[in-house]
């Protein structure tokens, strides 16, 4: 048996044994795997429950952050616009009513984080969940933030591992496009703890958080607060204060130091004066003093949004009217009318960095109190931000960063050594964002947009400041690129300053260095009895500057009433610098009209400055593109220019023009009204210039015309100077398709000098280089290439006339319009190609042909001389077009007595031609016997005129002291012609002698015979000559005998008209 036992327990499960187990296991496992499945769904249901708060936590902390620093409202932007508005909720139930249209969903599809970088709403659930999540991957899943876009506080958060994606079936445009797949309805109504954990859809929400089931709050909250650094300093903040309880609460705002959090300021500001305008409100201020101060004040009801100003700029009356003001009496105006925050004194009169706090508390004093119904809320901090300057302001001010209109009127503030730096990219008077405060009626304050009221002018920068336009050397770097920053729309007025003020500009003076500034499109535009200097950037100067350009100004000044006034200019008005400081690089463009009183007190109009004073300072590379238009003393570059004094000093170099420069009214006799015109400086005094260049009239593509004539004003109008007092021009310069247009001594170079018997007024530096004049010189009398006309000693040297000289007077040349007695042309000379006669078209459709008339001078009493060793003038000639009425000479139109040419080179090419008498290759009327004595070679294309025309001498009127023998003149060009009615010759047109007494102080015209009045062809009477002395042409000692027989081998041409006969005016 028990053998037989060990063998049956060796044995296995019988079958019946096995099914009874089986199934026994089956019932089992059917009880147990439903409750297994159950709970690890209620398990996955918890999870993703705690995740959804975790993440409402996350989202509410971010968004206290962001309403904090003054960033919540361009995120609530973006959640609007990115968002899906919740449109499910009930508006028949009170509580769900107050929801409506506040509630927008931000969602994250399941896996969409993964994916990589997140878009629209994706980004902005990112932006608010990964700072907090350090397990990133739990944003693997679907999840919906809802935000409060009115109170700026997260409603809710769903959060789900268990489907693609959430979606509001009350809102077509939430749904996705793909239906396909698991995506959970979340409107109002679906969100019952049942139906979600059955989805296991984790959700926390607002009611969760504060265990209620209303959004009324019986606590107050600030829910935003931003301390805004822009043109105003403005503290914004929005609350929980409903419109109709503002008048059961009160704000308290405290203004702290960055850096040792020591409070500044208190201020009580209760909710019913939470309204637009002006707000007095008590102040404590740091030494614990209080008072009612007045404050703007906005308040935005739909927002629940209140900004109160801390900083504003004012307009110049109110900041003239603090100035004047006795101490006692300014302290109560600056609590009422000042908006600078500087009037609390302390630490707030320098820049500083400050935050706020604000905290709003029942009113315990309003009435029908109802004031329990709110607690006081918790005490709310601002950013950082710099009272007067940009927020990059340095804490030791040495560097103050300007970023609005607003900080660079705060300059003004500034006592000590600092500087500041326009870091903003660009700056628009005329925006919307400009604001400058005033005080209205019955004192309250107003408030202007830039648009509508003058720029309040900064008195001065001062000697230890600097402006640096650019904002720094990292911000140079980048201009080269950007273009660098910009003042824009700058708007200069009467209201810019206030009345008896001497100075207007952007700044009044400047008496530091202004570096790198540019301003587009300023309009300065103002009449007064008071100003002394207007200018764009700076009424007077005696700083540096530097690197600057101002475009598209618009200065019109009339300063005629102003006994004191002394300059207009496009930049700045009156520059007087010493050798300690420098004007560099300076630009301007746009249009400048000045009036100035026409005494002598005042000095100047210029595209540049106005009036420009130099002691040694470097005074270089000055470019002015503007239209300039003056009635005294205009300049492209200054109008008025004082150097140190010292011939060879250079106190202005490298400078050009492009604007057309002109002189607003006729010349007087009696004043200097309409004097002193010229591209680069109208007056120039005791001064020099090097390597200067003006091409008048470019910038605006300018071509003159017959009915421009009414342009032709001024007296001593330059293409460089317009008039030179002790002055000189060293290698200066007039370019092609330039324009100087001026009435009397209009000179291509200069207008007219008043030097010394020693100086010489135009020279070279290193005595190879010319002076060269390529533009138009047009005027009425004294015209010339290179100047209007040559006196006092002055010499004219090295000096070459490429453009066109045309008057439609008298007294017009190629190098001047007169050469006077003791005044000197050496080594000079004139060509000009008239290619297809289109010049002599021109002279003549603008009717310019007066008289006296040259290719170098209209008139010669001087000396013009040209050295055959002297190189500086490679092309010795005398060649292009002539065109006058009387007395027109290749040469000289009109060689008077003391007349002197030694000239070794010759007269090539071109073309004479006068409507009138006395016309000549070489000369129009000789009275000079040094000229016959001299040996030239005459070969003009063609001589033509009405009588005494000849190849070389029209009339040769001489009063010889001897026999006088011309052996030396020769007129070659076989191709050529010499033209006439009457008396013309190959070689002189007509010839006679005579004496004072022959002439009895008339004209040398009175002594030539014309025509007999019967026009019977033959010469009129004429006076005898009693001079006992001869003139022998001969051809004897001409080039060594290498000429012909004769000296002369052009066609001569005469017929008489049947005009009567007429007389040089």
């Amino acid at each position: 048996m028990t053998q037989q036992r060990k063998k049956c327990g060796k044995g296995g499960f019988t079958l019946v044994e096995l099914v009874v187990t089986l199934v026994i296991l089956s019932i089992l496992f059917a009880i147990a795997v439903p409750s297994l499945l159950g709970y690890i769904h209620l398990s996955q249901f918890r999870k993703n429950e705690s995740y959804a708060k975790t993440m409402y936590l996350s989202a509410e902390s971010e968004l206290t952050y962001l309403r904090t620093g003054g960033e919540w409202e361009p995120f609530c932007s973006k959640v609007k616009k990115e968002g899906v508005l919740n449109q499910s909720f009930d508006e028949s139930d009170e509580d769900q009513k107050k929801l409506v249209g506040r509630i927008y969903g931000i969602r994250l599809d399941a896996g969409e984080y993964a994916e990589g970088e997140l878009s629209g709403d994706g980004a902005l659930v990112g932006a608010l969940l990964s700072q907090d999540t350090y397990d990133k991957s739990v944003l693997n899943a679907a999840i919906c933030i809802e935000i409060d876009v009115e109170s700026g506080q997260v409603y809710s958060v769903f959060y789900g591992t268990n489907c693609k994606g959430l979606y509001y079936g009350s809102n077509e445009d939430s749904k996705p496009a793909d239906m396909s797949g698991s995506w959970l309805d979340i409107d109002y109504s679906k969100r019952d703890r049942d139906t979600r954990q059955k989805e296991r859809l984790g959700y926390y929400s607002v009611q969760d958080a504060v265990n209620a089931v209303s959004l009324d709050a019986t606590k107050l909250k600030i829910t935003s607060i931003n301390l805004v650094n822009g043109e105003t300093l403005s503290l914004n903040w929005s609350s929980n204060v409903k419109d109709q309880d503002l008048d059961k609460v009160y704000y308290e705002v405290k203004l702290y130091s960055s850096e040792d959090k020591a409070q500044l300021l208190s201020i009580n500001i209760p909710g019913r004066n939470l309204k637009t305008g002006s707000q007095s409100v008590a102040v404590t201020t740091e030494d614990n003093a209080t008072k009612d101060y007045t404050f703007p004040v906005e308040y935005d009801r739909s927002n629940k949004r209140a900004t109160l100003v801390l900083d504003g700029m004012m307009n110049a009356k109110l900041y003239d009217r603090l100035d004047k003001l006795s101490a006692d009496n300014k302290a109560a105006f600056r609590q009422s009318s000042d908006t600078s925050i500087t009037r609390f004194g302390g630490k707030l009169e320098k820049p500083l960095n400050v935050y706020a706090a604000v905290q709003v508390f029942p009113d315990p004093n309003a009435e029908n109190a109802g004031g329990e119904e709110y607690q006081k809320s918790d005490a709310i901090e601002s950013n950082k931000a710099n009272t007067l300057f940009g927020d990059g302001t340095r804490s030791d001010n040495r560097r103050c960063e300007i970023e609005t209109f607003r900080h660079l009127s705060n300059i003004r503030y500034m006592d000590t050594a600092a500087e500041f730096a326009v870091t903003a990219r660009s700056l628009d008077w005329t925006s919307d964002s400009v604001k400058v405060y005033g005080t209205a009626a019955r004192g309250a304050l107003s408030v202007s947009a830039g648009k509508d009221i003058g720029f309040p002018s900064i008195p001065a920068l001062r000697s230890n400041q600097t402006l640096d336009g650019t904002g720094g050397l990292l911000n140079r770097i980048v201009s080269v690129i950007t273009g660098g920053n910009t003042i824009s729309n700058l708007k200069l007025d009467e209201d810019s300053v206030a009345s008896g003020s001497e100075y207007l500009g952007l700044f009044q003076q400047n008496e530091g260095s202004i570096i790198n500034l540019k301003l587009a499109n300023p309009s300065v535009k103002v009449t007064s009895d008071s100003l002394k200097g207007v200018g764009a950037v700076c009424g007077f100067s005696s700083g540096s500057l530097k690197d600057s350009e101002v475009t598209g100004a618009a200065v019109d000044v009339n300063l005629a009433g102003s006994t004191n006034a002394q300059g207009i200019g496009g930049v700045v008005g009156v520059i007087e610098v010493g050798d300690s400081k420098s004007v560099i690089k300076l630009s301007a463009s746009g249009t400048v009209t000045g009036t100035l009183p026409t005494g002598d007190t005042a000095r100047g109009i210029g595209g540049i400055a106005g009036s420009l004073t130099t002691n040694g300072a470097a005074v270089k590379t000055l470019t002015n593109s503007a239209a300039v238009t003056g009635n005294r003393s205009v300049g492209g570059i200054a109008g008025y220019f004082s150097g140190k004094d010292q011939a060879t000093g250079k106190d202005m170099a490298d400078c050009q023009n492009e604007g057309l420069i002109l002189s607003s009214t006729a010349a007087d006799d009696h004043s200097l009204a309409g004097h002193y015109i010229g591209g680069i400086v109208g007056y120039a005094h005791y001064a020099s210039l090097s390597e200067c260049r003006s091409r008048a009239g470019y910038a605006d593509g300018y071509t003159y015309k017959q009915e421009d004539r009414d342009k032709l004003r001024g007296r001593y109008v330059g293409g460089i100077v317009g008039y030179g007092e002790q002055s000189v021009l060293y290698d200066c310069e007039t370019e092609a398709n330039g324009y100087v247009l001026g009435s009397e001594y209009v000179g291509g170079i200069i207008g007219a000098l008043n030097q010394s018997d020693t100086q010489t007024a135009l020279l070279s530096e290193n005595g190879t280089r010319t002076t060269v004049n390529a533009s138009y010189v047009i005027g009425n009398s004294y015209v010339g290439g290179i100047i209007g006309e040559n006196k006092g000693g002055s010499t004219i040297k090295n000096c070459v006339n490429t453009g066109v000289a045309a008057g439609y007077n008298a007294y017009i040349g190629g190098i001047c319009g007169a050469n006077e007695n003791k005044a000197a042309i050496i080594n000079c000379a004139s060509y000009v190609s008239d290619t297809n006669n289109a010049i002599y078209r021109r002279v003549t459709d603008w009717g310019a042909v007066g008289s006296y008339a040259g290719g170098l001078t209209g008139y010669n009493s001087g000396t013009i001389t040209f050295s055959d060793k002297d190189n500086a003038v490679s092309n010795r000639s005398v060649a292009g077009i002539v065109v006058g009425r009387h007395y027109v000479g290749g040469l000289v139109g009109y060689n008077d007595t003391d007349g002197t040419i030694d000239i070794n080179y010759t007269l090539i090419g071109g073309r004479v031609a006068a409507t009138g008498d006395c016309v000549g290759g070489l000369a129009g009327l000789n009275a000079s016997t040094k000229l016959l004595e001299k040996k030239l070679t005459i070969k003009p294309s063609s001589v033509q005129g009405r009588y005494y025309v000849g190849g070389a001498i029209g009339a040769n009127v001489v009063n010889p002291g001897e026999n006088v023998t011309v052996s030396g003149l020769k007129v070659d060009n076989s191709l050529g012609t010499v033209t006439a009615e009457a008396f013309c010759g190959g070689l002189i047109g007509y010839q006679r002698t005579y004496t004072e007494k022959d002439r009895e102080d008339g004209t040398l015209y009175a002594l030539l015979p014309g025509i007999a009045a019967n026009n019977s062809n033959v010469p009129g009477t004429v006076t005898a000559s009693t001079n006992t002395h001869t003139i022998t042409i001969t051809a004897d000692g001409n080039s060594a005998g290498r000429l012909s027989a004769v000296s002369n081998n052009m066609t001569i041409q005469a017929a008489l008209s049947a005009a009567v006969s007429r007389r040089p005016e």
